[in-house]
């Protein structure tokens, strides 16, 4: 099921991504993060310099329109967070009553319909920070269900701890909303 929600999540947000610079969406900050991306500079504050660095990264590898680019950006984040969404779900599904078949497809679908949502679709087919923001908390979320999982088993927790400590700083340096997860 995650492959199929993997391949179904960026199948979608790529064909409908936006083919260039838009304000569908109230995607009106593209063209700001897209010019200070494209110089080395800073977009209004709080600048999202993570977003910034990846965006840089995604207009070198993508060799057309930068706006395109970051339209992908945000289609391969959304996707991504689609996927550990799914996973979650299985894992806390699985709690105390074991794998199943049945709880991977319901964790599919459950995953499939947010991703659908008109909210999550519209960001993730523009440049706009909000496709990593989800990105980031869904992988935080999905950290500490693995943390608080390996401490009920025995096993070591650092790694996972790291690993989320890693995430939220990334995170914050993408959009401050995210410290609204921590608690």
């Amino acid at each position: 099921p995650l492959l199929l929600v993997a391949g179904a999540a960026l199948s979608l947000y790529v064909a409908t991504a936006a083919p260039g610079l838009t304000e569908a969406h109230a995607g009106t900050d593209a063209g700001d993060l897209l010019a200070a991306a494209m110089v080395g500079g800073v977009p209004h504050p709080t600048g999202y310099p993570t977003y910034q660095l990846l965006l840089r990264l995604a207009i070198a590898l993508h060799t057309g329109d930068p706006a395109r680019a970051g339209n992908l950006l945000s289609a391969g984040c959304a996707a991504l967070a689609a996927v550990l969404l799914a996973d979650l779900a299985r894992r806390v599904l699985d709690e105390g009553r074991g794998t199943s078949l049945r709880n991977g497809w319901v964790a599919a679908v459950a995953s499939l319909a947010w991703t659908v949502a008109p909210a999550v679709w519209a960001q993730a087919t523009i440049t706009e920070v909000y496709a990593l923001n989800a990105l980031a908390c869904i992988a935080m979320l999905w950290l500490s269900q693995r943390t608080i999982q390996a401490r009920r088993t025995g096993e070591a927790v650092r790694g996972s701890l790291a690993a989320l400590g890693l995430v939220l700083g990334l995170g914050l340096g993408n959009h401050l909303t995210l410290a609204l997860v921590i608690p």
